[in-house]
């Protein structure tokens, strides 16, 4: 497959957890700036094209490169999001990929749940993941060198091979007092009343070659719209079944492969590893996932749910294009706020953000930061506040150890973190939102 590169955050949050939401709720679907504008703070943007426009071998040498990797340093060891623009993906990707998402989602529920998603098949669709049954539970890890059982960061994250979310804790578990974790860059939100399913539908899909060919729902099911679909022993087929979607699907996910790699040149450089492609041969056969997201129209404020509740991404790295909804939020622990991540007003950037692996990977010097989509304060009569995003969850191989690299650990050598395997990692987290 060709694909073209061109060169260049419900309730309130009052109710969830009486945190102060920096900018004015009614600001939400407002617009971020361009990169240069005077009111670009906490989450910054960058521009990635100094990385499309000089040879690799002089990326090093380059003054518009190493400015780059400076903000880029400081942006990590700060919130770990960022905006991005020049970064080379063709509008007509992320068009086709949204069109694709949103017909899916709006054929009838029995024909969407012909793919589900199941505790033990982190791909499919699914539409009562609860994102508040993961985040602070407590997590049972075996040091291989030691062969025995250790408490380690309460990390707890849902669905592994989508490199999705950890999410917050067990109502059980918020009713305990904070207890300071090898990750408590951000306090747990306060006590939930009752956990409920997110405001949200999705649909995971994976180009990994495990899960060739992958099954996608059948072509007839588009073609029939809200008519059901065909009969059950034919409910699903492989992925040449429906080329429209499947193009679109596998288009933008190679396309998302080539930004992320860029990324990791960049992340290479910030991180002072000795090769610029230091990563490559971790990500070669990833195990990456494309997650659509569908926020459904409200017809009333509900201050009880949100459309998605607050969470870290689990993985290296996120790749976020947001509609012009708005809705995300990035949890600054510095104020103990929330901060409006609006969508860009030039229209192509991408939102992206380090998971906890890359997290783990760096000692905790780079931040896999807290987030979570709000519903819209104000319901508009006859106004759509309907919301579609697109997350690519950039995963390592399979096999790749994570281990802290060596520029970070404690100056006497220790880490927070023992080795995993990245594979082992990331399974072992799938269902903890998708489970009653």
């Amino acid at each position: 497959m060709t694909i073209s590169v061109v060169a260049h955050p419900a309730s309130s949050a009052e109710e969830v957890d009486k945190m102060t939401v920096v900018s004015a709720e009614a600001d939400v679907n407002k617009s971020a700036p361009c990169p240069g504008s005077s009111t670009e703070a906490f989450v910054p943007t960058l521009d990635l094209s100094p990385m499309f426009s000089t040879e690799e071998a002089a990326l090093l040498e380059s003054a518009d490169v190493q400015k780059l990797v400076q903000k880029m340093r400081h942006t990590m060891e700060t919130v770990g999001f960022f905006q991005i623009v020049g970064h080379g993906v063709e509008e007509t990707i992320v068009k086709n990929m949204f069109a694709k998402s949103k017909d899916f989602f709006d054929l009838p529920e029995e024909s969407k749940n012909e793919t589900p998603m199941t505790p033990t098949y982190p791909y499919g669709y699914e539409a009562a993941e609860i994102l508040a049954k993961g985040w602070h539970e407590t997590e049972q890890v075996a040091d291989s060198k030691e062969d025995e059982i250790k408490d380690t960061t309460k990390e707890n994250l849902n669905c592994p091979s989508t490199g999705d979310e950890r999410s917050p804790a067990s109502v059980d578990e918020l009713e305990k007092p904070a207890k300071r974790t090898k990750t408590d860059h951000v306090e747990p939100p306060a006590k939930l009343q009752k956990p409920e399913p997110d405001m949200k539908e999705t649909f995971n899909f994976t180009l990994h070659k495990s899960f060739r060919p992958f099954k996608f729902p059948r072509q007839e099911l588009f073609q029939q719209g809200a008519a059901q679909g065909g009969s059950a022993e034919n409910n699903v087929l492989d992925l040449s079944s429906d080329l429209s979607f499947q193009q679109a699907c596998e288009t933008y996910y190679e396309s998302m492969f080539l930004l992320a790699k860029k990324l990791l040149q960049v992340f290479a450089m910030a991180l002072e590893l000795p090769d610029v492609n230091w990563f490559l041969n971790k990500v070669d056969e990833h195990q990456s996932a494309c997650r659509l997201l569908n926020y459904p129209h409200l017809d009333q404020y509900q201050p009880n749910k949100l459309r998605a509740s607050p969470h870290t991404d689990y993985g290296i790295l996120t790749i976020l294009k947001q509609d012009q909804t708005g809705g995300l939020q990035v949890r600054n622990e510095f104020t103990k706020s929330w901060v409006n991540v609006k969508p860009s007003a030039c229209g192509n950037a991408f939102v992206v953000n380090i998971g906890d692996l890359m997290m783990r990977w760096t000692n905790d010097k780079w931040k896999s930061t807290v987030h979570q989509v709000v519903a819209p304060p104000l319901i508009r009569p006859n106004v759509s506040n309907r919301r579609q995003s697109v997350a690519f969850f950039f995963n390592a191989n399979e096999d790749a150890a994570i281990e802290t690299f060596p520029s970070c650990r404690e100056s006497d050598g220790s880490t927070k973190y023992p080795m995993v395997i990245a594979g082992e990692y990331l399974m072992s987290k799938h269902g903890k939102a998708n489970t009653n």
